[in-house]
Parts: C-alpha cells; sequence; structure tokens
C-alpha cells in the first residue's frame, strides 16, 4: 500500500541513486512504497533526471532541502529535523553567545529546547537563495526572531554545516 508520508532524507538519497542508475519510476513506486504519480512528482521536485547528466552531477536540490528542513522545525519534529544532519554535522549558533555542536546528539540537544518553546510565528522562513556551495536562510527563530542561517549540504543532501547568527548581525557573514 503506498505511504501517505513526507519524503525522507533517506527516500530522497534511494531515489537519486535509483535515477543515477536508470532505474523505471514504476520499480521505483513499487521499491519505495510508494504511487507512480508521487515517484515522478518527487523526481521533478528534487530536478534529478538521467538525461544529459555525468552521474556525478545528481545532487538534491538543497533550496527543497530548506523547504523540508523549515517544515520540520515548524512541525516541532525533532526527529526528522536532526535526521536531516549528516551524523558528524557541525552546528555553530552565534545568537546568544557563540558555541558548536558537533554531531546528531549534540545537534538534538540544541534543538529540542528551542523547538519547545517556539512562538507561533517561529520558523517562518522569509527568504532562502544559493550561495556559492551553501544556502543562505532568512527566516523567524524560535523567539519570532530574524534569523540568518547558511547551510552547506553533502553530496546525500543532509545538512554537513550550519552557521546561525542575528539576521542583524550575521549581514557580513553571507
Amino acid at each position: 500500500m503506498p505511504k501517505n508520508t513526507l519524503w525522507t532524507p533517506e527516500e530522497d538519497a534511494a531515489l537519486a541513486k535509483a535515477v543515477e542508475a536508470n532505474v523505471s519510476p514504476l520499480r521505483l513506486a513499487a521499491r519505495l512504497q510508494r504511487s507512480l504519480i508521487s515517484v515522478k512528482r518527487r523526481i521533478r521536485e528534487l530536478g534529478l533526471s538521467a538525461s544529459g547528466r555525468e552521474p556525478s552531477q545528481f545532487r538534491i536540490d538543497p533550496l527543497i532541502q530548506v523547504r523540508r528542513w523549515m517544515t520540520m522545525a515548524k512541525a516541532g519534529d525533532l526527529i526528522g529535523l536532526v535526521e536531516m544532519y549528516s551524523e558528524d554535522a557541525a552546528l555553530e549558533c552565534g545568537c546568544t553567545r557563540q558555541a558548536a555542536y558537533v554531531g546528531s546528539a549534540a545537534i538534538s540537544g540544541y534543538w529540542e529546547s528551542k523547538l519547545r518553546s517556539a512562538r507561533p510565528l517561529a520558523f517562518s522562513l522569509i527568504k532562502a537563495s544559493k550561495k556559492d556551495t551553501r544556502v543562505v536562510v532568512e527566516y523567524l527563530g524560535y523567539e519570532a526572531k530574524p534569523i540568518t542561517m547558511i547551510l552547506t549540504f553533502d553530496e546525500m543532501g543532509k545538512i554537513a554545516r550550519s552557521e546561525c547568527a542575528p539576521a542583524d548581525r550575521s549581514q557580513s557573514a553571507a
């Protein structure tokens, strides 16, 4: 029976690998327990296509991952949010004081209190744009104050590094 859930980073990575290997969408639908329409839509959303691309160019669109990251944060989904980070990811926060968090457990601890105490407008996206190999995200933080987060993604579409600061202090960093 097809799923009726959000796509996980693991499913996106599996989808990217399968498209790279020219696996048919029908086979992918069966393998991922998704409808054919859902698989085709996700391939399109991720910008995946086997035509005219070298295998090394298959990447998950970081702007789509940013939207997923914001959705997880807004929903208060700690597990989903932390799963968006690679296991050895680093998060540097300059919002209240300079602090660094490395690895899933530390990043989970960082986000747990923020998600728990989030205000109603928290985690609303203001703007996201690609800059070189990074994505600069402007959003309302857990206190509904403007934050700039710079995200760097690995080849599997997971967050490898994130740096945040209040929007007024981070303009020079972006």
